[in-house]
């Protein structure tokens, strides 16, 4: 009989799976002494990071009634508020020796430590790095991945 629980993609998502940490420019994996940098990502259904990003959302709507973005400055704060309910813990990070954990004061640290840069190109502007909060973003939708027999 087949064990449908490793498509339960609600609980696996809570769980969260391991990414490693890329440079924001060159896009090489993250390492020290050999053991590379990770964060334990969430994956989009899961119960925990949807319920803070309901609680941010009606945060934001109480604070503004604007949801243009204006700014580079605004799409970098967007983009980490987007990112924090799915991060879960860190594995070889510290930041002047203080090791990392998925609080939220700690992710949003992390996550501010790079900006977005754009580049002109002949069709107008792209983005021309990969800051922590865009991968982490991007990760949640690999997360779907790690499902079934993979």
């Amino acid at each position: 009989m087949a064990d449908f629980s490793k498509f339960d993609q609600r609980s696996n998502s809570d769980k969260g799976v391991w990414f490693d940490i890329l440079h924001p420019f060159s896009g090489d994996p993250i390492s020290e002494g050999g053991k590379a940098s990770r964060f334990l990502i969430r994956g989009a259904a899961s119960r925990e990071a949807q319920g803070k990003l309901r609680e941010a959302e009606k945060a934001a709507v109480k604070s503004s009634g604007d949801d243009e973005v204006k700014n580079m400055a605004q799409a970098h704060e967007m983009m980490i508020n987007v990112a924090v309910p799915f991060i879960v813990d860190f594995e070889n990070v510290e930041i002047e020796g203080k090791k990392l954990t998925g609080s939220d004061e700690d992710v949003r640290r992390f996550l501010d430590m790079t900006y977005p840069v754009m580049s002109l190109t002949p069709d107008g502007y792209e983005l021309a790095n990969n800051p922590f909060a865009k991968q982490a973003i991007d990760n949640v939708a690999k997360h779907e991945a790690f499902l079934g027999n993979g």
